[in-house]
């Protein structure tokens, strides 16, 4: 009798008989290659640690993080190195201080914990990134040349000593998301040179290892156009954060057309998902933010779930692995952001300390501070290891616990009117074993608010649940091709005076939505045009114009959108760019509009910096 109870409370509560209860669900991927490479990036370990962080596992206890990983399934660790992390005087930039005697020590615990190692050179004093890919101090006045004969020497002595810590180093990036270039070079013929550079290096002193080199997100054309200036190497590595960069389906395909077409093997060298949208460290989250789409629930189940579908991609695709991004990057123990950054200045703990200023004024100088990544560690913010920490494990034994509802699908409509709304009358319910069910709602329509531009309105699940549905209104939008997804863009009046890059273009990451965008950039520092397009046949009225834009690099700048009535100017709103996804709306509102005018709206953009860009998306002209 008691083994039946307990046979059957195993069934109802969805937990093994084993009686373990993991947290998580987790379905186990078949055929998983038991050499498939389970990589973590924790490079700021050790800065971490000396600010005090202490990580704990799932009952509290305390242990080294190198073996939790063990624990975990984790295989390879994977650590950034740059040349000379410190100012003039010594002081640290921060971001781990992440130099080679850091990756030093990272190494020999990785070896005690037989961890194998990827390394990620930068080829920087800071970080390196699409947006800039700066010469360490040491090698900015260097030619070319001197340059590949700096990095492999540098390449050669920093691999050299991490050798003799006894660690297995399975795989060396020359360079990290070089989309830009590397180490102050922008050239495709310079960029081949430094890839072939590090990689002599790396095959002297660790034969086997592979020679990876890293793109931001997945295109086929970047290892295409280094491989036609001569790049060789062994594996193509992408990052690839699903709330940034487009779908699964087309990183299959990437990775997939990488292989076949250039007989390279591939691997993604980045990944995360947060757990929740809180923060712990008083620095703020770099996601969720505005325009951006989180595919499964910030929750651990849905880090879990995210997790495991990229996974599955990657082995889908043949790669070689996946690599978690900063999964420990916590918290250091102050009561506020004053307190915080005592530590993260002292100890090189937060992504960047204000003395990065002096070697990245615009981004480091004027954003320094603690973790934007807290939310996406995982460990919680008690330090204590979530679920997903053992998700390398749980991939190919699977984990189940207590089945419980996690949250509700987004729930929207579209419609013509808002004096008859017909909104549904059931939502789906997400539970944490991958399970939905159709919920019946009641709604409140004296809840109905203007959002930016829907509408929402609140109401009840039959069971008390609060749930949200959003508005959509069919609003004509009287321009053409607005969103630049049509190659035709002949409706346009574009008058390029700099001569800089001023085009329609194509991306998965940089639009605000779809696939369309009007981009502009100069690598020699200046650009100076006007972009407009002209209506007529508008229907008495008053109307509004916006547009998005976002961008960056840029020191000064004059930039506007404007409205011509038979041309003349009519009025005009100012705007600007910051960096990369912070969106900014300028609007233009109650244009008036008689039968007859004809109207036209435009941007018009002049500005100055060390390779200033940006991208025009969704534009709106509509009747108010």
């Amino acid at each position: 009798m008691k083994a039946f109870c307990v046979f059957a409370l195993c069934l109802c509560l969805a937990i093994p008989c084993a009686l373990a209860d993991d947290g998580i669900f987790v379905k186990p991927i078949e055929d998983l290659p038991q050499d498939f490479y389970f990589a973590a990036d924790i490079s700021s370990v050790i800065a971490l640690e000396r600010s005090g962080v202490k990580f704990y596992d799932a009952d509290g206890t305390q242990k080294d993080l190198f073996a939790l990983l063990k624990e975990g399934g984790w295989n390879m660790v994977r650590i950034r190195i740059w040349n000379d992390p410190f100012d003039a005087e010594g002081h640290p930039y921060g971001g781990g201080i992440c130099d080679v005697d850091i990756a030093c020590e990272i190494a020999k615990r990785a070896a005690k914990n037989d961890l194998s190692l990827m390394v990620d050179f930068h080829y920087s004093d800071f970080w390196a990134d699409p947006g800039k890919q700066f010469a360490p101090k040491a090698w900015k006045n260097m030619t070319l040349a001197q340059k590949e004969e700096a990095l492999y020497q540098f390449t050669l002595d920093a691999l050299s000593r991490i050798r003799a810590t006894g660690a297995q180093v399975k795989m060396v990036q020359m360079g990290n998301e070089t989309d830009a270039g590397m180490a102050g070079e922008t050239s495709y013929t310079a960029l081949a040179a430094l890839i072939n550079a590090g990689g002599k290096a790396v095959k002297e002193v660790y034969p086997d290892a592979l020679r990876a080199v890293h793109f931001s997100k997945p295109q086929f054309n970047f290892p295409r156009e280094i491989i036609a200036f001569g790049a060789e190497f062994d594996v193509y590595c992408t990052s690839y954060y699903p709330y940034w960069h487009g779908s699964l389906e087309n990183l299959i395909s990437v990775l997939t057309q990488v292989q076949k077409t250039y007989g390279k093997q591939v691997m993604i060298a980045e990944t995360a998902y947060p757990f929740t949208m809180d923060d712990s460290d008083f620095n703020g989250n770099s996601v969720p933010g505005d325009g951006v789409t989180m595919d499964w629930p910030l929750t651990v189940q849905g880090q879990a779930d995210a997790l495991r579908a990229v996974t599955a991609a990657a082995k889908e695709a043949g790669a070689l692995g996946v690599a978690y991004w900063e999964p420990a990057w916590l918290s250091v123990p102050g009561g506020s952001w004053e307190d915080n950054a005592i530590l993260w200045e002292k100890y090189g703990s937060g992504w960047a300390s204000s003395y990065a200023g002096s070697y990245d004024p615009n981004d480091a100088g004027k954003y320094y501070g603690g973790s934007s990544w807290d939310n996406q560690a995982l460990f919680g913010f008690d330090h204590r290891a979530l679920p997903t920490l053992s998700m390398p494990r749980f991939l190919r034994t699977g984990a189940a616990t207590v089945k419980q509802r996690t949250g509700f699908r987004p729930c929207s409509i579209t419609t013509e009117s808002l004096d008859d709304l017909r909104l549904p009358a059931a939502i789906v319910a997400l539970y944490n074993d991958g399970s939905t069910n159709a919920m019946p709602v009641i709604w409140d329509t004296a809840t109905l608010e203007k959002l930016e531009d829907d509408y929402q309105v609140s109401g009840k699940t039959i069971y008390g649940d609060p749930v949200t549905c959003q508005i959509r209104l069919l609003i004509t939008n009287c321009l053409q091709n607005p969103g630049f997804e049509s190659e035709d863009i002949a409706m346009y009046t574009i008058e390029n005076r700099s001569g800089g890059e001023v085009y329609r273009s194509t991306s998965i990451n940089d639009c605000k939505s779809g696939k369309g965008l009007f981009h502009f950039y100069d690598g020699d520092g200046s650009v100076d045009f006007t972009i407009a397009q002209s209506v007529s046949n508008l229907a008495s009225g008053l109307y509004q114009f916006s547009l998005y834009i976002h961008g960056g690099d840029v020191n000064a700048s004059d930039m506007e959108i404007f409205v011509l009535i038979n041309g003349e100017k009519y009025a005009s709103a100012p705007m600007s760019v910051t960096k990369w996804q912070e969106w900014q709306h300028p609007t233009i509102s109650s244009i008036p509009v008689n039968e007859g005018d004809i109207i036209t709206v435009g941007a018009r953009i002049t500005c100055q910096g060390k390779g200033p860009w940006g991208k025009l998306d969704d534009w709106k002209l509509i009747k108010e």
